[in-house]
């Protein structure tokens, strides 16, 4: 799993940040990452855009972000389900989702609620 600059157009959806995590800095993003950010928000794409009969993405689908800084990139590993969690940092956030010509597909958000959340532990964590 890496992260690619991603150089198109970037609408997705805005996601406010959670002013109890420091904020992101290059020194101590690893930490975040692995500590920090426990809170998360659930994304899910829809599923009559994406999913052929019987359940089987159309498409490969690639989720990214975009900083407020505007920076935006996507990671090179397809999601494995059109439902996911998304850690969030200190700063507001916009995420989104590309099929594999980056054309963005709609995205929005299900919750916000903690990693640990029973009730999405199935979904993946990105």
């Amino acid at each position: 799993m890496s992260w690619k600059k991603f150089d198109g157009s970037v609408t997705g959806t805005k996601v406010d940040g959670d002013p109890s995590v420091p904020a992101t800095k290059w020194y101590n993003i690893w930490w975040l990452w692995l500590f920090g950010w426990k809170k998360v928000v659930v994304l899910k794409v829809d599923a009559e855009l994406v999913l052929k009969p019987g359940g089987a993405l159309m498409d490969p689908l690639y989720f990214g972000y975009q900083n407020i800084w505007g920076k935006a990139e996507v990671n090179d590993t397809p999601l494995t389900d059109i439902t996911f969690l998304a850690r969030r940092g200190r700063e507001k956030c916009i995420f989104f989702v590309v099929d594999g010509d980056g054309k963005e597909v709609p995205l929005r958000v299900v919750t916000l609620t903690t990693k640990n959340d029973p009730l999405f532990k199935k979904f993946p964590l990105i």
